[in-house]
């Protein structure tokens, strides 16, 4: 594949990465006025979101395992077109219900996407230079997630909030077209049996989990869908080893410890950050007063120098070993976890600016090399289900990170609304999330360190 060829399919997979963390970045600004518009509940709002991440995270292993079997070009550019078409849909629809039922539909299609995105980098892009496109792809995430919240209000507030998914579907049509052109794939039928037992206990455990902790603090309910996924877990095991061709092989997870520890780095390295931004939005708004702006402004900080540094450390990548550089990532995620145990109701926000800084530092230094170890670890027929392990690992990271938060919310402050009043409390809950994350931050780190003496591989072929 000549050179114009290798970028533009770069470029089409960039386009993709950015805009779905871009819509559902900005989704969160336009809530009120949506739910206002088609007089929603606050629990159809929380479904709004719900309904899309716990469908996409469980989704995402059965569609690459299926991207495997058959053609992972012909699967990504049917999940771009589906899933343009749906957010088109979502753009125009009247009904909270019709809306909640087209987030599932687009939850669906947009796990195609994102179980094949770092597949076809990995199978497009030269080995030598596929730090520096991961780099890249890592960055253009962050990017949307950045300028989401700032775009959605500005379109909100001048045009209205449907035109969000109408610049979404434009630009997924974008990709989609380009993709049309340079990749040529096409469905196949798959030669071995697919594992449609495996996949339904993986979408019931991952579903059951995602829903689960995000509904800890509404009764019973959360805590029940946690237990039944716990359950699911030695079923899935048992039937997964008797399988012909099973979604999770679990020999080969053991065998290849390049591509195993790697993935629960990345499970424990999100753990041990991602509850953060939020612990200090509620901190800046509620307990010191700022506004939401003013708030917002802070938070930019890791994702900016996420968005700068990432395309450089993933090119770093391609001539140091990508383990270090992971390593160090890691490290930086970790002081920053610990300095924020230091907060204070009085505590400066530089401080706060430090603690953000650290982590978009190590976020950067971290995402692309250890991406970069997790796809060359595998061979061609496994680069869907290590894309989208990959993936699942970074959500699921998210979960736990939210899952600890929310006990610790629900132990200390229990149902008192977080104001001024209650701001010992609230920092009480804050240090105990922490510390608890540095934890998971720290065990990362461990392993990371302990991962260095493991004989580089490069499997693609």
């Amino acid at each position: 594949m000549d050179k114009k060829a290798q970028n533009s399919i770069l470029y089409t997979v960039l386009i993709s990465q950015f805009t779905m963390p871009f819509m559902f970045s900005g989704i969160a600004i336009t809530l009120p006025i949506m739910g206002k518009e088609m007089s929603a509940s606050g629990v159809a709002l929380s479904l709004v979101e719900i309904v899309f991440l716990g469908t996409s995270g469980a989704f995402m292993l059965p569609f690459g395992k299926l991207a495997d079997m058959t053609n992972k070009q012909a699967v990504y550019k049917t999940g771009l077109l589906s899933t343009a078409l749906i957010t088109l849909v979502l753009g125009l629809t009247q009904s909270i219900d019709l809306f909640i039922f087209f987030r599932f539909l687009q939850g669906l299609t947009f796990a195609l996407i994102v179980s094949t995105n770092m597949a076809i980098i990995t199978e497009t892009i030269p080995k030598q230079q596929l730090g520096k496109a991961m780099g890249l792809s890592i960055g253009t995430v962050y990017a949307g997630l950045s300028v989401g919240p700032f775009v959605a209000g500005i379109l909100t507030e001048y045009v209205g909030w449907r035109w969000i998914y109408y610049i979404v579907c434009f630009m997924l049509l974008i990709s989609f077209v380009q993709s049309a052109r340079y990749l040529k794939g096409k469905w196949v039928k798959p030669e071995k049996p697919y594992d449609y037992l495996g996949s339904l206990l993986i979408v019931s455990m991952l579903a059951c989990w995602i829903i689960g902790s995000s509904k800890l603090n509404q009764g019973n309910i959360g805590i029940i869908l946690l237990v039944i996924g716990v359950i699911l877990v030695p079923l899935l095991i048992l039937v997964e080893q008797k399988a012909s061709t099973p979604l999770l092989e679990f020999r080969f997870l053991r065998t290849n410890l390049n591509f195993s520890k790697a993935l629960i780095i990345q499970l424990l390295t999100y753990s041990g950050t991602f509850g953060v931004p939020f612990l200090f939005s509620l901190y800046l708004q509620t307990i010191k007063q700022f506004s939401p702006r003013d708030t917002g402004l802070i938070l930019m900080t890791s994702p900016i120098l996420m968005v700068l540094l990432a395309p450089f450390f993933g090119r770093l990548s391609d001539s140091i070993n990508p383990r270090r550089l992971a390593t160090f990532g890691v490290f930086f995620t970790l002081v920053g976890t610990f300095l924020a145990t230091w907060i204070t109701i009085d505590g400066s926000t530089y401080w706060l600016c430090l603690v953000l800084a650290c982590h978009g530092i190590g976020f950067a230094m971290f995402s692309s090399p250890n991406m970069k170890i997790i796809m060359t670890s595998v061979d061609r027929t496994r680069t869907g289900v290590a894309s989208a392990l990959a993936a699942e690992m970074r959500t699921l990271g998210m979960v736990v990170s939210m899952l600890l938060i929310t006990l610790f919310m629900s132990l200390i402050i229990g149902q008192m609304q977080i104001s001024v009043d209650s701001a010992g409390l609230y920092l009480t809950v804050m240090r105990y999330s922490l510390i608890a994350i540095a934890i998971l931050g720290g065990l990362a780190f461990v392993i990371s360190v302990l991962n260095q003496d493991i004989k580089e591989t490069i499997a693609l072929d």
